[in-house]
């Protein structure tokens, strides 16, 4: 429609240009062409405009326990209003299909109490199941496997039911596709090239369940602060959580502003996500990434958006809320990376151009 829209313009100029002598026409184009640039501009700013959800109840987390049924409404909620369907399969459709391997990227070094909660895990499967994704291809994973367990996460590497495995030890990091940076880092048990090369080194690389088994990815992270970059969110969740020697990126702003967009920049991971969600049923304002309970308060809400550059935004903004509220400093200025990510396209990190949206709730 814009195609052709532009065509038709382009012609009018054209013909209204043409050098007849009769200024009249001339003038007439000038407008026109002020009028039709009006409009691409107006539909540019609209289309470049992103949505986060927020789907909030109070009760949905009591003593650091969720209540199920209203977590699973909230998913149900948030994703409702996030697409505009009401079946789940139509609702989750985009996000997988029979064909599709589906790999739900989790944050699970908070232990049972901060890290993302098993309800809301279920209730995404629960909505991927409806969408006919078959259980065995769906894979709910962290980088770590001790982090898994520690969060209440039992391993299943098996074919039967949903697959919760970990990178390391586990499936490991796949030697062919790399992320080279002049920021080198010291390799440690983990990294695929530990004991096979010098200490340090300035090459990441993409885990194999990336990059030889999932087609769609969902990103799932908490509601977190992190002390050295600001905010550790979606985009931190997908870069450091999917890549090897990461340290080296979450120790500077200036280093993590030029790396960690870069990485959710590759084709294996910008190309797969396809829903990022923040679980905010708690939150957490001072001394992240680690978790600190007295610097938690129960916020009860969850995060819905296809874009995961908006939905970091969104969650700086209210952690930077609730620590005015508590009297701590600003920390905006240390996260960086997510207007670096902006501007390397990967989402819309302008808070005007961010539309957020209440879900309903019951």
């Amino acid at each position: 429609m814009r195609k052709g829209f532009l065509c038709r313009i382009r012609e009018c100029g054209r013909r209204l240009c043409a050098p007849t002598g009769r200024p009249a026409k001339r003038a007439l184009f000038g407008v026109c062409f002020a009028i039709s640039f009006l409009i691409l501009s107006s539909e540019a700013q609209a289309e470049s405009r992103s949505r986060v959800v927020v789907a909030q109840d109070a009760q949905a987390l009591e003593a650091f326990d969720p209540n199920p049924p209203r977590v699973q409404q909230l998913v149900e909620r948030g994703m409702q209003a996030l697409t505009g369907k009401s079946k789940p399969a139509d609702i989750w459709r985009h996000f997988g299909g029979s064909n599709d391997v589906v790999g739900v990227k989790i944050v699970a070094r908070g232990g049972p109490l901060f890290s993302v909660r098993k309800d809301v895990v279920s209730a995404i499967v629960a909505g991927l199941r409806a969408a006919g994704v078959p259980e065995q291809h769906i894979i709910v994973w962290d980088k770590y496997q001790g982090d898994l367990l520690d969060a209440g996460y039992p391993l299943n590497d098996s074919t039967n039911g949903v697959r919760v495995t970990g990178v390391i030890p586990g499936i490991g990091f796949d030697p062919t596709v790399r992320y080279r940076s002049p920021f080198a880092g010291k390799l440690i048990w983990g990294d695929l090239l530990f004991g096979r090369a010098e200490e340090i080194s300035g090459e990441s690389h993409l885990a194999k369940l990336v990059t030889q088994q999932i087609t769609k990815l969902i990103n799932v992270s908490i509601l977190c602060d992190h002390s050295d970059v600001g905010l550790s969110g979606c985009l931190l969740n997908l870069a450091i959580g999917s890549v090897d020697n990461a340290r080296r990126f979450v120790h500077d702003p200036a280093v993590c502003a030029s790396t960690v967009p870069e990485i959710c920049a590759l084709p294996e991971l910008r190309d797969k996500a396809v829903l990022h969600v923040v679980d905010g049923l708690l939150g957490q304002y001072a001394l992240g990434p680690n978790f600190h309970p007295e610097f938690t308060w129960h916020h009860g809400a969850l995060y819905f958006s296809a874009d995961p550059v908006a939905l970091d935004v969104v969650a700086l903004e209210e952690i930077e809320a609730r620590r005015k509220r508590t009297g701590f400093d600003s920390i905006a200025r240390k996260a960086r990376y997510i207007q670096a990510a902006g501007q390397l396209g990967l989402g819309v990190s302008n808070r005007d151009a961010i539309e957020i949206i209440r879900a309903a709730t019951k």
